[in-house]
């Protein structure tokens, strides 16, 4: 994949960074309508939550090849608040390689495997032994200088995650 930062050749001239800070700033304003149109129900959303990528970070040497980045892209574009929160530890036992069979769209269709270039490389790194106890993570996107309610909807987070571990540990002592 090439980026603006590969990309050889001279600079891009006044006109054209113009032309794409104005896209940047339509795209701004219809993203924040979207999210202002969240409101007419009477309960606005806060944040939405997604991945930071779709697997965990790349072994050494490999990003390159398994860089993605669309999960945290459109939040730099809007310049969106932006906190990452762990949210569990690859387990070799459970975190096991797709079953290809088992992928689907939403209408329930099974997708073909690879879906992309990209997607193949990614399936042909993964090794859950590699990864073992490496960072599940989670991202939590919030509005334009909201950043301090971001930060709290991640401590909420990591609390209720907390709680659960501990009721998780609670029922493995009582079952000893």
């Amino acid at each position: 994949m090439t980026t603006a930062c590969d990309r050889d050749g001279p600079p891009i001239s006044l006109l054209e960074d113009r032309d794409l800070t104005m896209e940047v700033l339509d795209f701004r304003a219809a993203i924040m309508k979207q999210w202002n149109d969240t409101a007419k129900d009477g309960v606005p959303l806060d944040a939405f939550i997604s991945p930071v990528n779709p697997a965990v970070a790349p072994r050494h040497g490999d990003y390159s090849k398994v860089r993605y980045f669309a999960y945290t892209a459109v939040a730099n574009v809007l310049d969106y608040p932006v906190c990452t929160l762990p949210v569990g530890l690859v387990d070799p036992d459970v975190d096991l390689a797709d079953d290809v069979s088992l992928i689907k769209d939403v209408k329930g269709n099974t997708l073909p495997a690879p879906t992309c270039e990209r997607d193949e490389t990614i399936r042909r790194k993964h090794d859950p032994k590699v990864y073992a106890d490496m960072p599940v993570t989670i991202q939590v996107i919030g509005r334009r200088f909201e950043d301090e309610k971001v930060i709290g909807i991640v401590k909420m987070i990591s609390n209720l995650l907390s709680e659960k571990q501990a009721c998780s540990d609670a029922a493995l002592d009582k079952s000893y």
